[in-house]
């Protein structure tokens, strides 16, 4: 028996196609083959591939929501918010063309406003006024996508280089081969292994370094918000006062 095909079960298809050939190559008719039907079946669940994509980046985010980081109601609102942006940025690279798919989330507030309820609900918790929290948790994610955007390339990047280039000739090929292979021995591999690798930590150290600012930020304006709030309870202690 054939299994129903519903939204779900075709986004969750989409996903994993797009690991394959990327967003550029990503097409109806190519994820209709994937799942064995007709391409005109796949708009039944959806009104056009704009609708598909939506529902992809939507799908990523409440990946996120869904995370352990928010299973412990009583976690550091600043821990969760640390926690949140490193795995999302793990969610988004492990994607092929993530960040060109998860903008549409950022472009589209509505998009991930039911995935996003949970951890707001942190920070509302914390002090923050409800918009406040919500603009927060949009600050967050844009700095995550931005940061992404640098580390996958530019749009459409990573499709040109997956285009095969002109074959060299056979003795540019050869020259190229023997001088490689004159030059590069097992020191030097082991030297070439530890640059990508300093590379990476420094990448790392970047982008937690990013995080942290916001942390701050947020941190500084929780102070603020409940100094305001001590001084407006204050101020009607004060008025109570008088009146009597």
């Amino acid at each position: 028996m054939a299994e129903r095909l519903d939204r779900a079960r075709v986004v969750r298809c989409a996903l994993v196609l797009l690991d394959e050939v990327g967003l550029d190559g990503l097409t109806t008719r190519r994820l209709a083959a994937e799942l064995d039907v007709k391409a005109p079946a796949l708009f039944w669940h959806f009104r056009g591939k704009d609708d598909l994509l939506d529902e992809m980046a939507a799908t990523m985010l409440a990946d996120l929501a869904d995370a352990d980081v928010w299973d412990d109601a009583s976690a550091d609102w600043a821990e969760c918010v640390r926690e949140s942006a490193h795995v999302l940025r793990s969610e988004i690279t492990r994607r092929r063309d993530g960040a060109r798919l998860f903008a549409r989330t950022f472009a589209d507030p509505a998009l991930g406003r039911a995935a996003i309820a949970r951890p707001m609900r942190i920070l509302t918790d914390a002090g923050l006024a409800a918009d406040d929290a919500a603009a927060a948790w949009r600050t967050v994610l844009g700095f995550v996508l931005g940061f992404v955007v640098q580390e996958q390339g530019r749009p459409g990047e990573r499709a040109a280089s997956d285009d095969a280039a002109p074959a060299a000739s056979d003795d540019a090929a050869h020259g190229a081969g023997a001088g490689a292979g004159a030059g590069a021995g097992p020191v030097e591999a082991e030297v070439e292994a530890e640059g990508v690798v300093s590379r990476a930590a420094e990448v790392d150290a970047q982008f937690a370094f990013g995080v942290d600012v916001l942390v701050r930020g947020l941190r500084s304006r929780l102070g603020v918000e409940s100094a305001d709030a001590a001084a407006a309870v204050c101020g009607e202690a004060r008025i109570t006062a008088d009146e009597v």
